[in-house]
């Protein structure tokens, strides 16, 4: 698992590759400040990332970086 429920992604823009091969990784955690709507560069971001919740191998950029219905990501409060 890998917590990043204290990361304030509101002012990132490019998220390319950032869990790319992580096939091992089966929860994300996100908190309140966990914003992908500036991030306009997510290629691969999710690719290999089999053993996360609801993963597609056809959706591996930004689409499912949420958590919730259909998301790929686990909300922790901050």
């Amino acid at each position: 698992s890998l917590d990043l429920s204290n990361f304030d992604t509101t002012s990132v823009t490019d998220l390319s590759g950032m869990f790319q091969h992580c096939s091992n990784l089966s929860t994300i955690y996100v908190g309140d400040d966990w914003e992908t709507e500036n991030v306009a560069i997510t290629s691969s971001m999710f690719g290999g990332c089999t053993s996360l919740p609801n993963f597609n191998s056809s959706v591996v950029d930004k689409t499912n970086a949420h958590y919730g219905e259909g998301g790929y990501l686990t909300y922790k409060g901050n």
